[in-house]
């Protein structure tokens, strides 16, 4: 990225050195620090270089963000006993050339840890000796007493509530290190355990006391195992009484859907009945929360009644279409959960009905019909024996049962180490509950099919697998992997998505050049080797195997009979501003898509006029009497006023919805930021969005799972667009990845992409983040797995209206946090949650206010707050380090 672009979006402080109560303010530009005060000769605020073009911000802001070209290099007299203790962290800035050399930039120095840059034009260090960075490393341990400007050596009561970033000695590392691991081995603890929040909040809260009361016994702290036993029912008691609060909210507005679900511990012998909620509160913001989980003898209402919840008329809910929920859910709105269709479609297609048992072959089917056997759909698709496949379908089959056989011998055998020493990954097992598990099951073995042969060969055993045909497979079961993975989303509305991927799996099944053509569009799983397969000139030159072509014919039929849109699939299209016009849909389905969202509107308003109505006759004075009766006057009773009893404003809300001229390029994912920002044009209209979206596509919501990944490499690989891999010139518009010796990405760049994949998210390695150029992006919860090492997050010009989720202030290890020309309108106060952070740029946003809460990050040295037109001021910080 050149300087020109991005110069706009400096994420540096405007001036390196400021005192601690400087505070500069205009209505476009807003910038304080809160370093230490420094002086000295060698500074100067707007010195030039030898190179006209390179300047103190410039090279500072390259240092931060383009890694790849800028760097640091060491003084080579640093080692010298007599060099000065400033060049332990200072250094000389220098650009790589076209070969990649290194060259010095002439008459300025960096800092390695905050990359701040001075003008250094003589042998003077005595301004170096000053800088921030040194001075935390000579006094680790000092208060936070000088940000206050204060004299007073008493410590002050703020530090202990919040933490602070020291450098510990190596012996205290160690004797930590020591513990943790001692601990783990002898209580037998997974490693994760040090990496959960809930640990890491427990060991803060731990330190925090002890800052306050010094050094106490643990025992006074740490409870018993029976006391937090029995503290689980009062806490679970207040839990409940909040979520009453929120249910009956969704209740009243009609936007509560609930989703249950059958399980069964087949140790235990014992079926449990599990329900999650799902609604969208007054904010339009999307809630999933999991409500029970109790023993099957206990009925819906039953389970339910603990949440205060005992009418459920005016509940929608989502379920498979497993007998016993058909039957209990009939007298109620309820739709079929699209994932559990999804995976019978792929189950139906492979399962075979054996008439006899005597082929051992064959004896071990593909799927087993374990699942509910819909009657509907029996009537209409027969269950195709052995006797009637086709001789090359048998072929495919016997490839699969074969694919099975191999990963359990080989998790039996525990050869999986050996398969990953020569080059493979471990191979994914099959199993029934988990609906992506077979496609996984074929791409491991895809992926380590030399490996493989190697391995087996050692040992003299066959291998009776071909390649064509596992890849083949993948190829057909792909496109219902990346819809099944779109749809299990909680976060974010999903029923939307039902009817455009539907459309689109149709699309990708009806022929072989289509199924080609979505693979070349999803250039995700094949490796480097086999990207051959995907490119345009060789995709002409495959032939589709007869035996696979009879399976995507069987899967194309299975999806015409046993999956039918219902009206709520088309309305959520119809209400999303990006697909609202139901393009490649009927005018007869788009008419009935009409008239079902204007009922819904209808019962919103008759909801109102009934409130409104209850709300009138109740009314009384303040002494209890009926207010005193208006008194007519002659004509009263023909006057219309604004409201008309025939034609009703609110009518006309959709209508007015569909002819709204509307900026797609700013448009979020998210359809209910759309109608957050329009609610007061569209009033009963956003109610009933609230209503469709709040109803998810499927009833089970599967979080990131990041074991089906064994290395960052896999992660790279299944990105849908192209990553460079230490690039030493970043190329305008890709992606780059830096890895170091161990194969670990510590710095990741996303560049111009539609969606953030949540897949990066398992870089567990990842210290920097910078995701620029986007359109409406979302930001994922599941940015909150990057805690543990990530240091710098940036944000630039990714949505014209970026809201920030919750997870994102878990991320206490950020120092640096940049949020550039996002179109942020408020700042939340949970941003006090991130206690390391050093740096905070929010330029060229719509912010209107700081929240106060921001003081309480007490190593905050710089906020930029530049192009904020609506932030005139900052009042409410005053009597804070910053005002």
């Amino acid at each position: 990225m050149d300087y020109n672009q991005s110069d706009q979006h400096t994420c540096e402080p405007s001036s390196s050195i400021s005192s601690s109560s400087t505070f500069t303010s205009s209505t476009s530009s807003l910038v304080t620090s809160t370093s230490s005060s420094s002086t000295g000769s060698g500074i100067s605020s707007s010195t030039v270089s030898s190179n006209e073009n390179d300047t103190r911000e410039k090279i500072q802001h390259h240092l931060k963000y383009n890694k790849t070209e800028y760097i640091i290099l060491d003084n080579p007299n640093s080692n010298n006993k007599k060099s000065s203790v400033c060049w332990r962290s200072f250094g000389f800035p220098a650009k790589r050339d076209i070969n990649g050399v290194p060259q010095k930039i002439k008459n300025f120095v960096s800092c390695k840890n905050c990359f701040t840059t001075y003008s250094y034009a003589s042998n003077s260090t005595t301004f170096l000796n000053k800088h921030n960075c040194l001075s935390s490393d000579r006094k680790p341990n000092s208060t936070l007493s000088s940000s206050y400007n204060t004299s007073s050596s008493q410590t002050l009561i703020t530090t202990y509530g919040q933490p602070k970033t020291v450098r510990l000695p190596d012996s205290h590392s160690k004797d930590m290190k020591d513990l943790l691991v001692r601990w783990i081995c002898k209580d037998m603890r997974p490693f994760a355990t040090v990496d959960d929040d809930g640990f890491r909040k427990i060991a803060q809260r731990c330190v925090s006391i002890g800052a306050q009361y010094g050094n106490i016994d643990i025992n006074q702290i740490l409870r018993s195992s029976s006391t937090i036993s029995s503290h689980i029912h009062e806490l679970a008691d207040t839990e409940r009484a909040r979520l009453k609060n929120l249910l009956s909210l969704a209740t009243k507005n009609g936007s509560l859907c609930l989703c249950p679900d059958l399980w069964t511990d087949s140790n235990r012998q014992c079926s449990y009945l599990g329900i999650t909620a799902s609604f969208v509160d007054d904010e339009y913001h999307l809630h999933n929360i999991d409500l029970c989980c109790h023993p099957f003898p206990n009925e819906l209402e039953k389970a339910l009644s603990r949440f205060e919840i005992f009418d459920l008329h005016g509940i929608t809910f989502v379920s498979d279409r497993g007998a016993n929920f058909l039957k209990a859910l009939k007298r109620f709105q309820a739709y079929s959960c699209a994932a559990h269709r999804l995976n019978n479609i792929v189950k139906r297609c492979f399962f075979v009905n054996e008439k006899s048992k005597k082929q051992d072959d064959l004896e071990e089917n593909v799927f087993t019909n374990d699942d509910e056997l819909e009657e509907d759909i029996e009537a209409l698709i027969d269950v195709t024996a052995l006797s009637d496949i086709p001789r090359k379908a048998l072929h495919v089959l016997q490839n699969i049962i074969e694919c099975k056989k191999l990963v359990k011998y080989v998790k039996k055998s525990g050869i999986n180490p050996e398969i990953k020493e020569y080059g493979g990954v471990s191979l994914k097992q099959s199993i029934n509950v988990r609906w992506l598990s077979f496609i996984n099951l074929l791409e491991s073995i895809d992926r380590s099919f030399f490996s493989i042969r190697k391995v087996l060969a050692n040992k003299k055993k066959t291998f009776a697998i071909e390649r064509e045909v596992v890849q083949g497979l993948i190829r057909l079961l792909l496109p219902f992997k990346e819809l099944l993975t779109k749809l299990q989303t909680s976060k974010t509305p999903s029923i939307h998505l039902v009817l455009i991927g539907i459309g689109s799996l149709r699309t990708t099944l009806s022929s072989f050049d289509m199924l080609l053509e979505y693979e070349k569009k999803n250039k995700i799983y094949f490796q480097e080797e086999n990207l051959d397969s995907l490119d345009i000139n060789s995709s002409n030159s495959i032939q589709e195997d007869e035996g696979l072509r009879f399976f995507r014919l069987r899967l194309s039929h299975l999806m015409e009979e046993m999956f039918s849109f219902e009206p709520i699939h088309y309305a959520s299209n119809m209400l999303h501003p990006k697909y609202r016009h139901l393009k490649k849909t009927s005018s007869h389905d788009k008419n009935n898509c009409k008239y079902f969202i204007r009922q819904m509107m209808k019962l919103v308003i008759d909801q109102e006029k009934s409130s409104s109505t209850f709300s009138l006759h109740s009314s009384t004075n303040h002494d209890g009497e009926s207010c005193p009766k208006k008194r007519k006057y002659f004509g009263e009773e023909y006057e219309t006023g604004n409201v008309s009893d025939e034609y009703d404003m609110d009518d006309d809300e959709l209508e007015r919805y569909l002819c709204k001229r509307l900026d797609l390029t700013n448009l979020s994912d998210n359809p209910l930021d759309f109608w957050k920002n329009n609610k007061i044009e569209f009033p009963v209209l956003a109610k009933v969005a609230c209503q469709i979206f709040s109803v998810p596509a499927t009833s089970a919501c599967s979080p990131l799972d990041c074991s089906i990944y064994n290395s960052n490499k896999e992660i790279i690989q299944s990105l849908p667009f192209r990553v460079d891999i230490n690039p030493r010139v970043n190329s305008p518009g890709s992606s780059y990845a830096r890895v170091d010796y161990g194969g670990r990405v510590t710095d990741f760049t996303l560049t111009i992409v539609n969606t953030i994949p949540t897949s990066i998210f398992c870089l567990d390695s990842l210290k920097s983040l910078t995701i620029e150029y986007g359109t409406s992006l979302t930001i994922p919860p599941e940015i909150a797995r990057l805690r543990s090492y990530l240091t710098s997050l940036c944000l630039i010009e990714i949505s014209s209206s970026l809201t920030l989720p919750s997870e994102l202030f878990n991320l206490t290890n950020v120092v640096s946090l940049s949020i550039i020309f996002c179109g942020l309108e408020t700042l939340p106060g949970a941003i006090s949650q991130l206690s390391a952070l050093s740096e905070l740029d929010l330029t060229g946003n719509r912010l209107t206010s700081i929240p106060v809460t921001l003081a309480q990050i007490f190593l905050l040295r710089t906020l930029v707050l530049n192009a904020n037109p609506g932030l005139l001021s900052l009042d409410n910080l005053q009597g804070t380090q910053f005002c």
